[in-house]
């Protein structure tokens, strides 16, 4: 539910397709050129294996990531996915 309206504030988010309120899925569409649909979709998947699994997913990534300009940003982006879902740790 993050960036979507739960507060009834002005400024969030009316749904995932709201394009013109910051951090959702349509909004990161025309930075990042990820499809919002594609973003809903893993975003979802990984919550429910999280549901599924009592908070056991888990994200294997190689030093690799280490090779490219910016590679903190990416590290953030894949670790998002388990903080968010409560699976850190």
């Amino acid at each position: 539910q993050y960036g979507i309206q739960r507060f009834n504030h002005e400024l969030e988010a009316q749904s995932y397709e709201d394009s013109t309120s910051k951090y959702t899925p349509a909004w990161q569409e025309s930075i990042t050129g990820i499809k919002k649909e594609l973003v809903i979709q893993v975003a979802r998947e990984f919550a429910q294996n999280a549901i599924d699994t009592n908070g056991r997913s888990m994200i294997i990534m190689g030093a690799g990531i280490n090779h490219w300009f910016n590679s903190d940003t990416i590290y953030r982006a894949i670790l998002n996915l388990v903080m968010l879902c409560g699976c850190q740790g």
